[in-house]
């Protein structure tokens, strides 16, 4: 009795074990369904991500265009006849177009497939700004 209920039992457990595995035609395509999520999803967020950045790109740019304006009418009042700014006013304007023009740069630059995006906007946001700040405590002073 022993032995049968043995046998049985041994019967019972490979004939589950085979039932339960999988072939190989049935991995690999559950493997591939893997895969093409995946990929559709990488897809959809460098799609996202390439919107972001070109919207990014375009206020950037904008920005950036506002400065260089800025810098112009700096430069005239600088060129004015009857005006003198003072040197270190002059070296300051050259440094924020060179600034401006620094952040053009690395704006056309940059590699959106680097996964340091919400770093970078940050940072370029901020100097940005920085540069903005600059116009404006610039013009106050000059007013």
């Amino acid at each position: 009795m022993k032995h049968l209920l043995i046998y049985t039992t041994s019967f019972l457990m490979i004939a589950a074990f085979l039932l339960s595995c999988k072939s190989n035609d049935s991995k690999v395509d559950d493997t591939n369904d893997v895969y093409e999520n995946t990929s559709s999803q990488l897809n959809e967020e460098q799609r996202k991500m390439n919107e972001e950045y070109q919207d990014f790109k375009k206020d950037a740019m904008e920005e950036i265009k506002k400065n260089n304006e800025n810098i112009e009418k700096l430069q005239n009042k600088i060129n004015e006849p009857g005006k003198t700014l003072d040197e270190a006013r002059g070296r300051r304007v050259a440094d924020l177009r060179e600034q401006n023009a620094e952040l053009r740069a690395r704006l056309n630059n940059y590699s959106l497939n680097t996964s340091d995006w919400q770093s970078f906007k940050t940072k370029f946001n901020a100097d940005l700004n920085n540069v903005g700040q600059s116009f404006q405590d610039l013009f106050s002073d000059n007013n």
